[in-house]
């Protein structure tokens, strides 16, 4: 593929018009009705219902713990991204997943996968470098296995790299991601996009334990825990889709490794609960961390895949 800065800027625009798409009234209207019908005619009542329950629970989650806070959007050093060597990566375990394979090339940037079952993704080592797992991540099991590779870019990647760029699985390169490694400031050597809907991690609690996503008694626990420490309300919130870090930036590589220790700790499974707690224990805030966006569904450089319902 012709990777010239034409060509990406054409990715970049195209995929800005397909976000406008994405978001009108009329295609989300229409993607609920496609989904609906087709459950109905399947004669998948019990999936239907999931999806009703789903749509209420979203509905009373934006009316009632809705907070979120647009955050400045800039450049926070001035790496050539050019020159430097970039390792974008994701990790998915516990079978056969769909990996978005039609990517963008770039000369100092390489794509990644680390899973479990290597064999099944031997179709995309055209694309990917397949990175099998071993044991000693293996036996924390999927979630925190998964967990793990996410949170240590440097130990798979530092020795090669300068930049590693986490995505989560059902995340696809658009356009040109090099763009995000000059959003890593060097006091945290992190890069994350601002929360789209919330600033605090109590509602996104509450949120979570309505979507039936994390274990609630848990949440409920670590919740408490953190208001006994201390931590505020509406402290501000990142999204963990995305990941950018600076393997050389010693800091990057200890908060990543706090914010594991923590998300062990909570049990609840929520990584982003967990990581605003580490920030404030070692006297950060959310504004050192740099912003990738205010909403990541509407970045041109990534593209959120949908799970099939």
């Amino acid at each position: 593929m012709d990777n010239s800065n034409e060509v990406l800027k054409w990715l970049e625009q195209l995929s800005n018009e397909k976000i406008a798409i994405k978001n009108s009234p009329e295609n989300s209207i229409g993607r609920a009705f496609l989904n609906y019908w087709s459950k109905i005619k399947k004669g998948d009542f019990k999936g239907l219902s999931k999806d009703v329950k789903d749509y209420k629970a979203t509905k009373k989650i934006r009316k009632r713990y809705f907070n979120h806070l647009d955050r400045p959007e800039v450049d926070s050093n001035q790496v050539n991204i050019n020159e430097a060597k970039i390792a974008i990566y994701t990790c998915v375990l516990g079978g056969y997943d769909q990996i978005p394979d039609h990517l963008p090339d770039f000369d100092n940037a390489d794509y990644f996968l680390l899973t479990d079952q290597p064999e099944n993704y031997e179709f995309l080592s055209d694309r990917f470098e397949i990175i099998p797992l071993d044991e000693s991540h293996l036996n924390l099991g999927n979630i925190l296995a998964n967990r793990y590779a996410k949170f240590h870019p440097a130990e798979f990647f530092k020795d090669r790299y300068d930049y590693a760029i986490y995505l989560d699985g059902n995340v696809r390169v658009t356009a040109d991601i090099r763009k995000m490694v000059k959003r890593v400031p060097v006091q945290t050597g992190i890069a994350m996009h601002n929360h789209r809907e919330r600033d605090d991690i109590f509602s996104e609690a509450e949120s979570c334990k309505l979507l039936r996503r994390g274990d609630p008694d848990k949440i409920d626990l670590q919740m408490t825990r953190y208001k006994s420490a201390g931590f505020p309300a509406h402290f501000g919130m990142n999204e963990a889709t995305v990941i950018v870090s600076d393997l050389k930036n010693e800091k990057s590589v200890e908060l990543l490794e706090l914010w594991w220790q923590e998300f062990i700790k909570s049990e609840s499974f929520r990584d982003q609960l967990a990581w605003p707690f580490v920030l404030w224990e070692n006297n950060l805030m959310i504004e050192d961390i740099g912003n990738l966006g205010n909403d990541i569904y509407k970045n041109p450089l990534v593209e959120i895949e949908r799970h099939a319902s």
